[in-house]
């Protein structure tokens, strides 16, 4: 028998942590990059600082996954960004227009309105 009582003791093991590419982590963040803007710090409307960065589909956590591969990410302020707590007046029609641009994008770079369809599961 050992010292704490066990006859047969367990190793110990450290867990280990999944480690990001280097591409995808700055300073043990994410790094979002958007089709629309190089610029994430500012709202891409109106240039203002003090971003909300919003995944346009966001429907489901395989969609925010898709977003981020694809780039479908918008920098807004928090009065513009849909799904914020602040969300304004004119918050809908920017999700309409930002759906629209990246429904547009998917088409010509990568795939057919059936693929965009299945992967996003957006009916425009």
């Amino acid at each position: 028998m050992t010292g704490d009582g066990m006859m047969f003791p367990k190793e110990k093991r450290r867990k280990r942590r999944r480690k990001s590419p280097e591409s995808v982590m700055v300073k043990g963040r994410k790094r979002l990059w958007s089709i629309f803007t190089a610029d994430m710090d500012r709202c891409m409307y109106t240039g203002a600082a003090g971003v909300e960065r919003h995944h346009v589909f966001c429907h489901t956590s395989e969609e925010r996954v898709r977003c981020e591969e694809y780039g479908f990410i918008a920098p807004l302020r928090p009065d513009l960004h849909p799904n914020g707590a602040r969300a304004g007046k004119h918050a809908a029609q920017v999700d309409k227009d930002l759906k629209r641009r990246c429904r547009e994008y998917y088409l010509k770079n990568y795939g057919s309105e059936e693929e965009f369809g299945r992967e996003f599961y957006y009916v425009s």
